[in-house]
């Protein structure tokens, strides 16, 4: 894609109002400098290199990624300067736009806590204007932050969830051609498989993610796990997180097997019935009774130690009755 340089002249001047000057001064010279920069905003050439002030810049609606470490990154800026420009793309047609950001959110907030804090080195910044279209700005958006950042399982679902129904609509407007598995996993430089796994686990159990995230279990052990039934994955999650331990896939696969066996819930066995301890008693009271000539001494010595083993297994019992 073709890059459009401005005119020196132009791109020094772009938005460089003087103090002093009035509201119809700084009016004037920003729809001169804006038009300036629209002719060069034509098919072919949406590259166009200019300077925007800071304020006519405004953060994407469409984008989720998360905005972290600004100071420390206003810090870096302030001390090396914006090494790298900002990608904008005009609102409308109107020379006085705003101008709203395809990528680059961070430095942009970056940049805003400086001239906040008083530095004006950056009330004005570099920035690469292009002309797309919605879904283009959304694509380019998403991209660029699956290329450049460490992301969590749940924001790559929601980006590959995006880029889907992206692909969706350039589909049915007969713009894009071939497997939309391919397209996907261009777009988002990832493998179909992994993205099949992304997909996958995105309905399990927000447990199932947040341990996946966390490094306890891997992708792969977290998709075999969103595949078994809701009281399987809670058994087998409660155990593997109680381990605090980073768990390889076979021993994630272990515990899945553990907690997909057939669960059975075992109750204290139930005390013998009042009926049932006076008969055993009775029985034995009879045995005593029995006089040496009508049973066999041997015989009648091993019934009664029996017995008396017999209730002294369920004398607790009958107390707590």
């Amino acid at each position: 894609m073709m890059t459009a340089e401005l005119p020196k002249r132009t791109r020094k001047g772009l938005d460089g109002f003087g103090k002093n000057a009035s509201p119809e001064q700084r009016e004037a010279r920003q729809r001169a400098a804006h038009e300036a920069v629209m002719p060069f905003l034509v098919q072919g050439r949406d590259n166009v290199a200019a300077e925007l002030r800071i304020d006519e810049i405004e953060p994407s609606p469409n984008n989720f990624f998360a905005m972290e470490d600004i100071d420390a990154l206003a810090a870096d800026i302030a001390e090396v300067g914006l090494l790298h420009p900002l990608v904008v793309r005009p609102l409308s047609e109107d020379p006085l736009t705003h101008y709203e950001l395809i990528s680059g959110e961070r430095r942009w907030r970056a940049l805003r806590t400086l001239v906040d804090a008083g530095d004006k080195r950056f009330e004005r910044v570099g920035v690469m204007i292009r002309r797309i279209t919605d879904d283009q700005a959304e694509h380019a958006l998403i991209s660029a932050n699956m290329e450049a950042r460490d992301l969590t399982v749940a924001v790559r679902i929601e980006a590959i969830a995006r880029m889907r129904v992206i692909v969706g609509r350039e589909r049915a407007a007969g713009t894009v051609e071939g497997k939309t598995a391919d397209l996907l996993a261009t777009r988002l430089g990832m493998a179909p498989r992994q993205i099949k796994r992304y997909e996958a686990i995105a309905k399990a159990d927000v447990g199932i993610i947040e341990a996946v995230d966390a490094g306890t279990i891997t992708l792969r052990s977290g998709v075999a796990l969103a595949g078994r039934p809701a009281d399987v994955q809670a058994r087998a999650l409660t155990e593997l997180t109680a381990a605090e331990k980073k768990h390889t896939e076979d021993e994630a696969a272990e515990v899945i097997e553990r907690a997909a066996r057939p669960h059975v819930e075992r109750h204290p066995a139930a005390g013998p019935s009042e009926k049932a301890v006076k008969a055993l008693r009775g029985a034995v009271r009879a045995l005593e009774r029995i006089q040496p000539f009508t049973l066999d001494v041997e015989y009648r010595d091993e019934a009664l130690a029996l017995a008396e083993r017999v209730l002294d297994l369920v004398r607790p019992m009958e107390d707590g009755q």
